[in-house]
């Protein structure tokens, strides 16, 4: 089995576990990423798909607990990170007054060009799901990226299909970012399940894809 082999996932926010490879194709650097997630304190029409890492804040004397910046439904939060075993962290997200707003576990190894595994950081894993996605039980859509909020919900097709791409400036090469949700709930609830998936290059033709930046 080749390295591109053993590290390439099908990316499904539908499930509890979930494999995410970040590819560069001009660095020739792999992560492969796995995170699973319970959702708390939230309302239980939403449905938590992601978030997304900002920069270490502080860290206490045993390195055991970080403290990062995250972004969480386009607002900048904190998110207390708690180191497990096998390179595994856990991720508390805190509301405005404090409380707990999302808790999820993650992890991942990294390899670089001379095929060396590392564990990745919490950063990265974080930096992994900086794109979210929330479709409410009434239809409601809404992409989050970092501090940006799109409400993509009058964007789906007839077969339940919505197909979006967003810039990302921070990105040196492949600044577009192409995401395709498709609902998958049952006749009578549609929303109550989704795909969601993520790529540098377009799923089909680039003109199927409506820009959010326009």
């Amino acid at each position: 089995m080749t390295n591109h082999e053993k590290y390439k996932a099908a990316f499904s926010v539908l499930q509890p576990t979930r494999e995410l490879e970040l590819e560069d194709p001009m660095m020739n650097n792999q992560k492969k990423i796995m995170s699973h997630k319970r959702v708390l304190a939230l309302c239980a029409a939403i449905l938590i798909l992601a978030v997304a890492a900002v920069s270490v804040v502080a860290a206490d004397v045993g390195g055991i607990q970080t403290t990062l910046k995250t972004w969480f439904h386009g607002r900048e939060a904190t998110v207390e990170v708690t180191a497990g075993e096998n390179g595994e962290y856990g991720f508390e997200v805190k509301d405005e007054n404090g409380d707990t707003a999302a808790t999820f576990g993650g992890g991942g190894v990294a390899m670089g060009k001379d095929g060396k595994e590392r564990p990745l950081t919490p950063e990265e894993v974080l930096a992994a799901n900086e794109l979210e996605v929330v479709v409410e039980e009434d239809g409601k859509a809404t992409l989050y990226f970092r501090d940006r909020t799109y409400d993509i919900t009058d964007l789906f097709n007839a077969k339940g299909v919505c197909k979006v791409k967003l810039k990302d400036e921070q990105k040196k090469f492949f600044k577009t970012i192409y995401v395709d949700v498709e609902l998958e709930g049952e006749a009578d609830n549609p929303f109550s399940a989704y795909g969601v998936s993520t790529s540098s290059v377009p799923h089909g033709s680039f003109g199927s894809y409506t820009a959010l930046d326009d």
